[in-house]
């Protein structure tokens, strides 16, 4: 039940246009680079943090919903489906990755990597604005 307290006590703290993510249990903040709730025009709503050591790109629509880490020059990603009324992870029944998406931004990955790196879990708050 603490670590449930702790990380909305973390969330509550975030400035507009910064976000907190958790990486095997790391925690680190970061300025949004880009932030668009709505999709516009051909492009989806999405969120991306772009830094030197790190850039994510979270991406989300009706029937999409995807993210890809950057991070030591290595790639880690996550992607859900909509299949009729179930989101999909590599062809079986899956929680979607996004679990809040609106004043707040929430995501929970189990983020692979085809470079043979291990498995990361990843926890992503962020304040648009």
């Amino acid at each position: 039940m603490m670590p449930l307290a702790l990380s909305t006590s973390l969330a509550a703290a975030l400035s507009l246009g910064s976000a907190q993510l958790t990486i095997d249990g790391e925690t680190t903040t970061h300025e949004i680079a880009a932030c668009a709730m709505k999709a516009e025009g051909s492009m989806p709503a999405r969120l991306l943090i772009e830094e030197t050591d790190l850039t994510l790109n979270l991406v989300r629509a009706d029937h999409m919903q995807s993210i890809s880490l950057i991070r030591n020059n290595k790639n880690w990603t996550a992607s859900r489906l909509m299949i009729g009324e179930s989101w999909m992870d590599k062809g079986q029944p899956s929680e979607p990755i996004i679990i809040e998406w609106g004043e707040s931004i929430r995501v929970e990955a189990l983020l692979s990597s085809v470079h043979g790196a291990n498995d990361k879990v990843m926890k992503l708050t962020a304040e648009c604005g």
